[in-house]
């Protein structure tokens, strides 16, 4: 989960401390990767010993923690050269399982659900939607099976929009559309919402001049300031 959790607080759950002469302890370089932009970064396996991260040659990559060996790449479908500059999300089907479901976006506006088991095979990709504008923000998992995808427009004349997806089938739960305060067509998000369950489930989001509070359940401004 970017963030470490849902309100993407960026809080470790550990005590954490300054050490003197820390070092690199690896580094993974790829030909093949000519560009990581925007807030991406790699996302962890939930047993902590995998890495899942994209780049410009439209491959999500997995890779060991403790040595960077790669454990497997994967092509994904969609424009070449576009590239995949999310930072992915990991999640599992329901019941509990074991196995990995990385959850991707791409600059050509695809979403990818991946079942890790599958991988590199033909039956990698769980399930791939497609929404209207490139996607540049990390994706979010919001529990109750949903996964939150934050996407931008390319024009000032389309503005830019928050989807939300059934995690498991792929299915449209709603859309937010971003305007701002004077009813223009807010074009950016890239975004991190923060999730609250602790007033029945809620979804914040802050771009251009609002801040507002979105229903998980169907996606309705609640609140905004």
């Amino acid at each position: 989960q970017f963030g470490h959790d849902e309100r993407n607080s960026g809080l470790a759950p550990f005590p954490s401390v300054h050490t003197d002469g820390t070092c690199v302890a690896w580094k993974y370089d790829s030909p093949s990767i000519t560009a990581l932009q925007y807030k991406n970064s790699g996302a962890l396996s939930r047993d902590n010993k995998v890495i899942y991260f994209g780049g410009s040659d439209n491959k999500l990559r997995a890779v060991q923690v403790i040595d960077m060996h790669e454990v497997f790449s994967v092509k994904l479908p969609g424009e070449t050269g576009r590239g995949m500059w999310t930072t992915p999300a990991v999640g599992t089907l329901p019941p509990a399982s074991t196995t990995d479901i990385v959850y991707i976006g791409s600059e050509d506006g695809n979403v990818y659900a991946l079942d890790v088991a599958s991988c590199p095979g033909t039956d990698c990709i769980f399930w791939q939607r497609k929404v209207n504008n490139a996607i540049r923000g990390p994706v979010c998992l919001s529990g109750d099976m949903q996964i939150l995808v934050a996407s931008t427009s390319n024009t000032s004349d389309t503005e830019g929009e928050l989807n939300a997806f059934n995690s498991v089938s792929g299915a449209p739960q709603w859309t937010f559309k971003a305007m701002s305060k004077d009813g223009q067509k807010w074009w950016g998000l890239h975004q991190v919402p923060s999730i609250d369950r602790s007033r029945g489930f809620l979804i914040y989001l802050a771009y251009g001049d609002r801040v507002v509070a979105i229903s998980a359940t169907n996606g309705t401004v609640i609140a905004e300031a």
